[in-house]
Formats: C-alpha cells, structure tokens, sequence
C-alpha cells in the first residue's frame, strides 16, 4: 500500500512540474506540448490511484474476513465452554453438557473428535449391544462407543 502511494505521489508531483511548466512557456507550441506530457501524466496518476483503490479494497475485504473468523471462534469459544470431557470407563469419552447448562437443551453427548476440530457432531444411539453396554454412534466421523447401560443419557422429565 505504501509503495502504491509513492508512486502516485510521484505521478502528482510530475503532474505539477508540467502545469508549472505549462503556465511558463512562451509559445502555443511549447504549451500544447506541454499540455500533451501532462495528459500523458494524469492518466499515469489516474492509474496509480485506481491501483491504490484495489489494494485498498483487497484490503478491506481481508479485514472483513478475519473478522468474521474472529467473530466464529469468539461464538465456539462460548460453545465450548458449555461441555466437559466425560470419561464413561474403559477409556471411553464424549462431550457431556455441563450440569449447569442442562436446563438449555436436552440430554446428550457430542463425539470427541469433532469437537477438537471445532464441531458439534451429535453421538446417536445405535442400540443396545447386551444388557451392559449400549452403543453411539457419531452422525459425522462415525466414531463408535460402548456405553455402560447405567451411564445411558436420561432427558429430565417434566412434571405436568
């Protein structure tokens, strides 16, 4: 950006030595001539300053952008915050909302491995295997678990 700015400050400056030069001469030949140099020189400044707006727009565009990332990961940030690596035995382990944002969404698990990669992929239940282990599923990677039966998810109920 700053060199774009350079050169159209050079181009202005050739253009003014021109009109200067323009305002100096003593014939209408010298003056046309001169004239047609800074004609020549406006176009050249035309073109370092529509250079100079490109960049400036590349620019903007960019900052746009990293905001909006900024803003994404600012939004998983809190996202995030809301769950907890829950160790179901065995070396198995889902993302569990935390009990204090249970009243916010129904019971349910998020597949570890999405959730490093900033995704919230669901854990589906696939069925029970025996009556000791249930298996999940994630709707996503497709990463598969045993749950103990007595760590099934259980939605509150409602008392009506």
């Amino acid at each position: 950006m700053i060199s774009e700015f350079a050169a159209a400050y050079q181009s202005l400056s050739t253009v003014l030595k021109l009109a200067k030069a323009v305002h100096e001469a003593a014939t209408q030949i010298e003056k046309n001539q001169m004239l047609l140099e800074m004609q020549g020189a406006l176009l050249d400044l035309q073109a370092k300053l529509s250079a100079m707006q490109e960049k400036t727009d590349e620019l903007s565009e960019a900052n746009r952008s990293a905001e909006a990332k900024l803003a994404e990961f600012k939004k998983w940030d809190v996202e995030a915050a809301k769950y907890e690596l829950r160790d179901l035995g065995r070396c198995v382990n889902v993302m569990a909302l935390k009990p204090e944002f249970a009243s916010e969404a129904a019971a349910h698990w998020l597949c570890p491995n999405c959730f490093v990669k900033k995704e919230k992929a669901y854990m589906q239940f696939e069925g029970a295997k025996s009556m000791a282990y249930f298996s999940y599923k994630c709707a996503r990677c497709e990463y598969a678990i045993l749950a103990p039966s007595d760590m099934v998810l259980r939605i509150p109920r409602v008392n009506r």
